[in-house]
């Protein structure tokens, strides 16, 4: 489902070169470290200077090129999903029952999904198309996350 050694090893420059910011005091889900980011859309988080602790894929509207790049990423990672693909019933035959859903954002229901060492958060839209996705491999950020 996803590879957790490339996951972990995964930075935002093998795919933009230095097309990217840096906030070096980021807070995600109360958990302050570092991030790497291209404007809010696409968000690598790092709690320990060395591994990924999360990816945040979100708001990329209709922009194309973030899209694909987002796209691009989730195959690196070995994630069988897409950003602006259709989806129904597939998420429970590949995720099984989630643990949690919220509906926090207009039109999209977020789908909270606990897999071995992962929180895989699904953000689908009313038209059942996937709009955002949270990975988190922090085992800090995914007890704040789920609490």
């Amino acid at each position: 489902m996803i590879n957790k050694n490339v996951y972990l090893n995964l930075k935002l420059s093998d795919f933009v070169g230095d097309q990217y910011n840096t906030i070096e005091d980021f807070t995600y889900a109360d958990v302050l470290g570092k991030s790497t980011l291209v404007g809010y859309h696409i968000i690598f988080f790092n709690r320990i200077e060395s591994e990924l602790g999360a990816l945040i894929i979100n708001d990329l509207g209709d922009n194309h090129q973030l899209i694909d790049l987002a796209n691009r990423i989730l195959k690196t990672i070995s994630f069988d999903f897409n950003i602006g693909q259709k989806y129904s019933d597939t998420l429970t035959k590949t995720f099984g029952a989630y643990q949690y859903k919220d509906s926090v954002f207009e039109d999209i229901t977020r789908f909270y999904f606990l897999k071995k060492d992962f929180l895989i958060i699904l953000g689908i839209s009313d038209k059942n198309v996937l709009k955002t996705i949270e990975i988190v491999m922090d085992s800090e950020i995914i007890r704040n996350r789920m609490n």
